[in-house]
């Protein structure tokens, strides 16, 4: 048994490592994105790990049919960018790495709330420009004095709510197919009550296509001029030019997003050296009430280990055609 892994980053590496220590098991790596041309260097492996947010697409899994490759094992969870019925034609079975780690995307999230709040790009912009010195624009604003919007509540939507209720927040929560069903948790009837109520929006929604442009100009349009909001899930629950507006005519106080449509493969390359040239990212950058990071909330030792761990497990199950669940350490 012998399994290739695809997109393997350095600080992943060692994880493999391990693993393969550990399980005897042979697993070649490379940093070359998973797609139709580069899938034959995995042909003759029992399976392959990858992680990208750029297409799975419907060339890839007949490559992948036609060499044999039947198991695809990703180490994470979205799964919004694979063509799952050209994988189902081509007699491909896929995995995900369903909970790597809820806790490291939902202090993110809370992280780059707070740092809206407490306006922290300011502060670091002014040094940049040589000066340290107070001023009244760093006035921040208190958690407990928040009503804190969770939209989504499956892992890490509950796990921002806790860290949010641990701050003293209000936090409110939409979920359509959770709708009041958790003690503990305040549930809301639809969208559009939370929006009008929250100061923070924080997105924790699957990328569905019932999902997209879960924020759109309609959306902005009923927030209140002081609320933030906070996208550690998928780009496309966000319509980037109705948030861009949104914050040009001050419906809306900041955002800090961490994923975003259309995603290039150059965002997800650690030794990228692409210029920030896509027009409405850099103007969005620009703003010291904008905070953007390059789709890495999830980017912890604990998860990185349990995303390496948890793709070749199931590959190996695949292999061993026993899907009995390992545990994942949080």
């Amino acid at each position: 048994m012998k399994f290739f892994a695809y997109n393997v980053r350095p600080d992943e590496a060692p994880y493999f490592e391990k693993w393969q220590a550990e399980h005897d098991i042979e697993v070649t790596l490379t940093s070359d994105f998973l797609t139709a041309d580069t899938v034959i260097r995995a042909a003759d492996y029992n399976g392959i790990s990858a992680l990208q947010t750029i297409p799975y697409d419907a060339a890839l899994f007949a490559k992948m049919g036609r060499l044999n490759l039947p198991y695809l094992a990703l180490r994470n969870v979205g799964i919004d960018n694979v063509d799952l019925a050209a994988a189902e034609t081509h007699g491909v079975k896929l995995s995900n790495v369903p909970a790597y780690s809820p806790y490291a995307i939902a202090e993110f999230g809370v992280l780059q709330a707070m740092n809206l709040r407490r306006r922290t790009k300011a502060i670091a912009n002014q040094q940049l420009h040589g000066e340290f010195h107070w001023s009244p624009d760093f006035m921040g604003t208190e958690m407990r004095h928040q009503t804190v919007g969770v939209v989504g509540v499956g892992k890490i939507g509950r796990q921002a709510i806790a860290l949010y209720t641990g701050l003293g927040a209000t936090v409110i929560a939409f979920d359509p197919s959770r709708q009041g069903s958790d003690a503990g948790i305040t549930y809301v009837s639809n969208l559009e009550i939370l929006l009008k109520q929250a100061d923070i929006v924080t997105l924790h929604a699957p990328g569905r296509p019932e999902n997209d442009h879960l924020l759109n100009a309609e959306a902005f349009a009923l927030m209140k001029p002081t609320t933030i909001v906070i996208n550690t899930a998928r780009g496309s629950l966000v319509d980037l030019n109705a948030l861009k507006r949104a914050l040009d005519t001050h419906q809306i106080a900041g955002a800090a997003l961490d994923a975003f449509e259309d995603e290039t493969a150059e965002m997800q390359q650690i030794n990228s050296h692409a210029p920030f040239n896509e027009p409405l990212l850099a103007d969005l950058a620009k703003r010291d009430n904008v905070l953007l990071s390059p789709h890495m909330a999830f980017h912890t030792e604990t998860a990185v280990t349990n995303m390496v761990n948890g793709s070749l497990m199931s590959l190996m199950a695949f292999n061993q055609e026993n899907q009995a669940e390992f545990e994942l350490r949080y």
